[in-house]
């Protein structure tokens, strides 16, 4: 078979893949909001409104409450930290492998490679989120709640649907 056809047929394959990805990720995307907003207070991140100082006193969390949250975040980083690393090196495995003459079959299995590591990441957030989520009081997730609400509404449409 022509170099071009194989290339085409692995591409359309892999957009397959990420279609039905997509589709998939689309029934989780409440529960990823909140899993995101749990990594963003582990990573530290500092985007705006969301940053976890600007969250924490949104909340009215305590010195106590702070305290946890940053004990709950110790836990989590250095494992979220060497997983996002192994997904950028997985990814880039992938993106070599459709530039050069990689099987179909080969590059279903190191997308397969890069899924796995993703819901390795969404388990490992979901439990830090657990956590996170016991140091708050009724009302505090309640305003938690009503705060991802806000920023979901204020996302670009794209980002709202992964």
């Amino acid at each position: 078979m022509n170099k071009n056809i194989k290339f085409f047929l692995a591409c359309t394959t892999l957009m397959g893949v990420f279609v039905t990805h997509e589709v998939k990720a689309s029934e989780t995307v409440k529960l990823n909001n909140t899993i995101e907003v749990a990594q963003m207070w582990q990573r530290g991140d500092d985007k705006g409104k969301y940053d976890k100082d600007n969250l924490a006193e949104k909340l009215n969390l305590t010195a106590q409450q702070r305290q946890e949250m940053s004990q709950i975040k110790a836990k989590y980083d250095p494992q979220m930290k060497t997983l996002r690393e192994e997904m950028g090196a997985e990814r880039e495995k992938l993106r070599t492998m459709m530039r050069n003459n990689e099987s179909t079959e080969n590059i279903r299995s190191q997308n397969q490679v890069i899924a796995n590591l993703g819901n390795k990441m969404r388990a490992l957030g979901f439990e830090s989120m657990l956590e996170m989520r016991e140091v708050l009081t009724p009302e505090q997730r309640d305003k938690f709640a009503e705060l991802m609400q806000e920023r979901r509404a204020n996302m670009p449409e794209q980002r709202r649907n992964r």
